[in-house]
């Protein structure tokens, strides 16, 4: 129980309770006597043989709690969580695999593309030499039907020009 305290002692209190007192170690006024409301009830009062009856009482009805949460956690540990993890670690390694899956996927995709650069570069290149053999074939076929005109040409004007001096 609390002990109360009346008006006057707390103006008593309030009053005293300055720096004056505790300079000089003079005791408040009222210290010695007993402030309560109830009789026979002090404040620093602590009774050891009431204290372990109720420790008993606590601990009675504190351990079924303690001892119904365990067996409620055993419970939930074996019917909920185990298998909740279960699903959790099961999923993940499928998204583990997953994730390695479209990484092998992506990679031979990368290797493919490189394949066919490389095989469309080979064939840009041997078209390219085609095109160059066909341009090659055409500038001779060119010279020599140029040459050959030429020759012609010259054997024509050498043949009109002798014609041309037999006539003057």
């Amino acid at each position: 129980m609390r002990p109360c305290i009346d008006a006057g002692s707390t103006d008593d209190i309030n009053y005293y309770s300055s720096r004056h007192h505790i300079a000089h170690r003079e005791p408040l006024p009222g210290s010695g006597k007993r402030r309560g409301c109830q009789p026979g009830v002090q404040a620093t009062q602590f009774d050891a043989i009431h204290f372990s009856p109720i420790m008993r009482e606590l601990f009675f009805q504190v351990v079924p709690i303690v001892l119904i949460l365990l067996v409620f956690y055993g419970i939930l540990k074996v019917l909920f969580f185990q298998p909740l993890l279960k699903v959790i670690a099961e999923r993940e390694a499928r998204t583990i695999g997953a994730q390695k899956e479209a990484e092998a996927a992506q990679k031979a995709a990368e290797e493919k593309i490189k394949q066919y650069q490389d095989a469309l570069k080979h064939a840009r290149s041997e078209v390219y030499v085609e095109q160059e053999a066909a341009r090659k074939r055409v500038l001779d076929e060119r010279a020599a039907q140029l040459k050959e005109a030429r020759a012609k040409a010259a054997a024509f004007v050498e043949a009109d020009r002798k014609k041309n001096r037999w006539r003057t």
